[in-house]
């Protein structure tokens, strides 16, 4: 069973299933938001979907997108075959008694959950210290504080005492921010560049120091509610600082490649995001879900199912081109977050339908996703070769 192509790299269970609880997980939370059903009370009910989002979907991202490119980075092996499904048990094992934890005690919940992205940090952190590949560590720093960010919103649902209520929910978006922020600086320009020879792509390492470093010191500020207008602040000089970086880089010249455009308007989304975060944290005259939706349902999708995308076609040896149902599903994101965070800032008495609107979107660009790419997951490399047999 482990030798099957599914098993031969990271990427392919994991985007396969972060993709499948795209498709049910978010109905369900609609279903949940309106009173249908309700499983909630260890994690109330935004909490749940927040953590689900975060420590579910995201994580499954992160997990398939790093197992596979550490490889690259390090030119060490990561977890394949009977390891790699290991790994997907206890991240499917975390998914159930968290969806089931009325039924079960806390601490089994808390204790089944827990150990995913540990785990993960450990295979990748093995592999980071083997090569000596000083400039990834910083991946594995940023696994171990999701991790805390996790265990804060386990001991929310304990009630234990924390520096401020969204700790967890609040700092775990700024991590992955940071962590997009981080591999788009690397990739959106390179695969830029790759596919526009001509173009000159301006870099300056000044502005990448200043546009990680906010991001940085904007989630240490978030730790605490006493300091939440230091972190606007940061929050606002970070995103003219990411403007200023994702300008240098020619976006308008993708256009006609959706497998780039998608990259860019991911970035260009932590941009609105984090200006959105410092207005709304220095006025209070905007509801900050506006930002908060745009960092999650617009810059993390965004760039998720990009990179989804591309990292499937590129890993198993097919060509750089997205079929039309995907293009299509990058649209339907792009609208999900239009809807989110465009009614969430003029028009909060709309919240309940836009919620249901955006939530139907969502999960069908996900669906499309399923559709297209699931033949392409469990499928051997086009080349007929096997994933851990190509050189990175």
């Amino acid at each position: 069973m482990f030798s099957r192509p599914l098993w031969d790299l990271g990427f392919r269970p994991f985007f396969l299933l972060a993709a499948l609880l795209a498709v049910l997980w978010v109905p369900l939370w609609t279903l949940m938001y309106w009173g249908y059903v309700d499983f909630s009370n260890y994690l109330l009910g935004y909490d749940w979907h927040i953590h689900e989002m975060l420590f579910g979907f995201v994580a499954a991202v992160l997990a398939g997108f790093l197992l596979t490119a550490t490889r690259a980075w390090t030119k060490q092996p990561t977890a394949s075959g009977g390891w790699l499904a290991a790994l997907v048990v206890v991240w499917l094992a975390g998914r159930i008694c968290v969806l089931l934890a009325n039924s079960l005690p806390p601490v089994v919940v808390a204790a089944v959950d827990l150990p995913f992205l540990p785990l993960v940090a450990i295979v990748v952190g093995r592999a980071v210290v083997v090569s000596r590949n000083k400039r990834n560590v910083g991946v594995v720093v940023m696994l171990l504080l999701l991790s805390a960010c996790n265990a804060a919103m386990h001991a929310k649902a304990f009630s234990l005492p924390l520096p401020r209520d969204e700790l967890g929910a609040m700092v775990g978006v700024d991590l992955v921010v940071v962590f997009l922020a981080l591999i788009g600086g690397r990739v959106v320009p390179t695969f830029t560049k790759n596919a526009t020879p001509d173009l000159k792509i301006r870099n300056s390492r000044l502005v990448d120091g200043l546009s990680i470093g906010l991001l940085v010191v904007m989630a240490a500020l978030d730790v605490f509610e006493q300091t939440k207008q230091a972190a606007a602040v940061c929050a606002l000089a970070a995103g003219l600082v990411h403007a200023l970086r994702l300008s240098g880089w020619g976006g308008l010249r993708t256009l006609s490649r959706p497998i780039l455009w998608v990259l860019h308007l991911g970035y260009l989304w932590i941009v609105i995001g984090l200006l959105l975060k410092g207005v709304a944290g220095l006025s209070g005259g905007l509801d900050r879900t506006a930002a908060s939706h745009a960092l999650t349902s617009g810059a993390m999708t965004t760039m998720i199912i990009g990179m989804m995308a591309r990292v499937a076609l590129g890993h198993t040896g097919r060509k750089l081109e997205v079929a039309r149902p995907i293009t299509v599903a990058f649209v339907l994101v792009t609208l999900a977050a239009l809807i989110r965070v465009v009614l969430s800032a003029f028009k909060p008495d709309w919240y309940p339908h836009s919620l249901t609107a955006a939530a139907a979107v969502w999960s069908l660009a996900f669906l499309l996703y399923l559709i297209v790419y699931t033949p392409i997951l469990i499928a051997p490399r086009a080349d007929g070769t096997r994933d851990w047999r190509v050189a990175p």
